[in-house]
């Protein structure tokens, strides 16, 4: 049965982008919650033929929360069926009222009973492009969508990539300040600063996606 251009075209795959955050990095340090500020999120899909389709979603939200092992939707957006060479997002994040786009708040668990858990804060200020090349979870190269396919895209941010260059010993001996009268261990560009550079840069390499 012949099934022409125009009718491939009205029957879309409706994809569901959905963000999840794994704050586990050892026994030792958990983070429990990754606050984002997105701006909007653009999905570029090169097709097989060299046709080119993108989609691009205003979010606007002032903090977007994820907790520590969960998964949230971001939105939905329809996908032409076809065969796909190559799909790509990019995130932008901008600046909240803080000044920052992208907040850690963690702990470092005590081995002492008699001890309070140490709290960490970690925060990245400025304006960031996040660029990721979605991974087929079939694996191979090329990503089939068929008509009428439900798809549920996965941006998942891991902080066991950014923090994996700290140890204990370092947090433990990093500067405390008190924040809503806890005594804290806040990383940023002015507090702990060499803390904040041994790290930062590995924000972005921290975001994976897969289809």
């Amino acid at each position: 049965m012949f099934i022409s251009c125009d009718e491939i075209d009205e029957s879309p795959a409706e994809v569901n982008m959905k963000m999840s955050f794994d704050g586990n990095v050892d026994n030792n340090l958990q983070f429990s919650n990754l606050n984002l500020v997105i701006d909007e999120i653009t999905v570029e899909a090169d097709k097989e033929n060299g046709e080119k389709f993108t989609f691009t979603e205003n979010l606007n939200q002032e903090n977007f929360s994820l907790s520590n092992g969960t998964t949230e939707s971001l939105f939905k957006f329809n996908l032409p069926p076809a065969i796909y060479s190559n799909i790509t997002v990019e995130i932008s994040l901008r600046e909240n009222q803080d000044d920052n786009s992208i907040v850690f708040t963690g702990s470092l668990m005590s081995r002492n009973p008699m001890q309070s858990d140490l709290p960490i804060l970690f925060e990245q200020p400025g304006r960031e492009l996040v660029d990721l090349k979605i991974k087929p979870k079939s694996g191979g190269n090329e990503i089939v969508v068929q008509r009428g396919e439900n798809i549920e895209a996965l941006i998942k941010i891991e902080a066991s990539y950014i923090f994996q260059p700290i140890n204990p010993g370092l947090l433990i001996a990093a500067e405390n300040i008190p924040i809503d009268g806890i005594n804290t261990v806040l990383i940023n560009r002015n507090n702990n600063p060499e803390i904040y550079n041994l790290i930062s840069s590995r924000i972005k390499q921290s975001f994976s996606a897969s289809f």
